[in-house]
């Protein structure tokens, strides 16, 4: 009686101390298994949120796709650009230098200068001056005695400028044949005379002026026609002047 009246309260003990280790068991199983579904879910939302929706991972490969591309559009790009910068040779830097330099670079105004002279012969000159260093020279003028008059020609090559420093102005020495035909007329006749010779000058020129100032020197060989006979000798002449050119 004794045996069977303990049983029970024996099975209930048992019971009772299975109970609470059970519960504590199936109470921590759930738990964890929330805490993981949590974490994983806030790193796929973190994801989510860095990445757009249409945005797709690139793997390796494709990075160094693009690393190969970038370095040939980088080497496509510098290859004009080290074109560019080659320097010039030696036969472009001659051809710089024997350009001729702009008329506005040692005066201004066009290629036909028109002025006056004073000296063996007075009066109206005329120059052509295409470029800096050929000229051509006209002069009709009437010498110091009354009726008469004196034409003149003159090519006149111009040597290298010297420049004024500090300041626009340039001088340009000149030097070429010149030939001056002159007729005299008197009461008991008449008298030519000619000289074949060189010229000799320097004209005087200022940067956008289109004006030029000069100075020549003419010794040649002369000769004389008359009624009494011919005549040759050495003479010398000389003028001064100015000009002012026209158009651009």
């Amino acid at each position: 009686m004794t045996r069977a009246a303990s049983l029970p309260w024996l099975l209930l003990l048992a019971l009772t101390l299975l109970l609470p280790s059970s519960v504590t068991l199936a109470d921590t199983l759930p738990l964890t298994t929330e805490d993981e579904e949590d974490e994983e879910g806030e790193q796929s939302s973190d994801e989510d949120e860095e990445l757009p929706p249409w945005a797709e991972p690139k793997s390796e490969g494709d990075e160094e796709d693009e690393g190969e591309e970038a370095g040939t559009e980088g080497e496509e790009s510098d290859a004009p650009a080290a074109e560019t910068e080659q320097p010039a040779s030696e036969g472009d830097a001659e051809d710089v230098q024997t350009m001729p330099a702009p008329s506005a670079s040692w005066k201004g105004g066009g290629a036909v200068g028109l002025g006056f002279l004073i000296g063996t012969d007075n009066g109206l000159s005329l120059k052509l001056w295409p470029n800096r260093m050929h000229g051509i020279h006209i002069h009709i003028a009437a010498p110091t005695r009354l009726n008469a008059l004196s034409v003149g020609f003159a090519y006149q090559l111009h040597l290298a400028s010297i420049g004024i420093p500090g300041s626009k102005v340039h001088l340009h020495p000149s030097i070429g044949p010149s030939f001056r035909l002159r007729a005299f007329i008197y009461e008991n006749g008449a008298y030519v005379d000619g000289q074949a010779g060189a010229s000799i000058g320097m004209s005087i020129t200022v940067a956008e002026v289109p004006a030029e100032i000069f100075f020549e020197v003419i010794p040649g060989f002369a000769f004389g026609i008359n009624i009494p006979g011919v005549g040759l000798g050495f003479d010398v002449g000389g003028h001064v002047g100015a000009r002012f050119y026209f158009g651009k």
